[in-house]
């Protein structure tokens, strides 16, 4: 017997994330995924935007983005290999908030950490308001849905009643 959840009311959410590669010899590779669903795999060669367009439960979701293919090689004088994520648009609307409410987990290369670390430089294993990610490693936005109510609380609105 399945049993449902006591809400089953879906809730709309297209959410749009758009991306802008930094490169000079070879593009960055992105692994974009909408909670467990993979949406996109392979080199980002040009600024582009991914939408997702799904009916939910009310609950958390998640957004991110995985940078799988810098090298050491690839930050020159006057170059580097990144990728930005310039915005993320919920249901038609735009905030800069939307972005900087994720947070970057950048995976540092060695030896240029180890360097840090003797110099007592301690780096930090999760970076906030960052939307360049310059080392590989993964961007996540954790958001619930209905998606107006974390709007709300991201834009400091008020009070929110549940």
């Amino acid at each position: 017997m399945n049993l449902l959840p006591v809400d089953t009311k879906c809730y709309h959410l297209q959410a749009e994330i758009w991306l802008t590669p930094i490169w000079h010899s070879e593009p960055p590779v992105i692994e974009l995924k909408f909670n467990d669903w993979l949406l996109y795999i392979g080199p980002l060669t040009q600024a582009r935007s991914f939408t997702i367009d799904q009916y939910l439960l009310s609950d958390n979701q998640n957004i991110s983005v995985t940078f799988k293919n810098k090298k050491d090689s690839d930050t020159i004088p006057g170059g580097d290999k990144a990728v930005r994520i310039d915005k993320i648009v919920f249901n038609n609307i735009n905030s800069d908030r939307f972005v900087w409410a994720g947070k970057y987990m950048p995976i540092y290369p060695n030896p240029w950490a180890g360097e840090q670390l003797a110099q007592g430089i301690v780096l930090d294993s999760i970076l906030r308001y960052h939307n360049y990610l310059s080392w590989n490693g993964t961007w996540s936005l954790d958001f619930t849905v209905p998606i107006f109510t974390w709007i709300h609380t991201i834009e400091d609105l008020g009070w929110v009643y549940r």
